[in-house]
């Protein structure tokens, strides 16, 4: 049984409305990344130095292989504000942080003073703001991708007169 122009249509129309959903919700979370770790950046406006005593440590699963746990870390700071001592730490762990800092080395952070544990670095920041970038081109190709194949798939069934 041969389907209908009609069905053909709605298939094809619902098919490429999901890529483009998809597309559209990796862009709209890479925005919201970007704009979040923007936000962070605004707030923190105190420039304060700060010593890393540690770091906070954390396994993450292999995307390849779950089994794989990898280590990743964050740098744990030390520093006085307002006459106050505060140690915090980043929610954004990367293997790479462990070369980045050094242990009993001093770092310029920017803190919220509202809020003196919440801090803004660059370095880790940069980490936040690349995965937002990665979220945000990965939404737009696929709708742009989407779009051309679209194009394509109906450039070709009306040629043929195949709707």
């Amino acid at each position: 049984m041969q389907e209908s122009k009609a069905g053909i249509i709605k298939r094809t129309i619902f098919t490429f409305s999901l890529f483009i959903l998809f597309g559209l919700i990796f862009t709209g979370l890479g925005y919201f990344i970007l704009a979040h770790s923007q936000n962070i950046k605004n707030v923190c406006s105190e420039e304060v130095v700060a010593i890393c005593t540690d770091f906070e440590s954390t396994y993450t699963n292999n995307a390849t292989n779950a089994r794989a746990k990898k280590l990743t870390y964050t740098p744990v700071f030390s520093y006085t504000y307002n006459g106050k001592d505060y140690v915090s730490w980043a929610n954004t762990y990367n293997k790479s942080f462990r070369r980045d800092f050094v242990i009993n080395e001093e770092y310029t952070i920017f803190i919220n003073p509202d809020n003196p544990k919440q801090f803004f670095n660059e370095t880790i920041n940069g980490q936040t703001k690349f995965l937002g970038f990665i979220f945000m081109g990965v939404g737009i190709f696929e709708i742009v991708l989407t779009i051309i194949i679209l194009i394509i798939v109906l450039k070709n069934r009306l040629k043929n007169n195949n709707f």
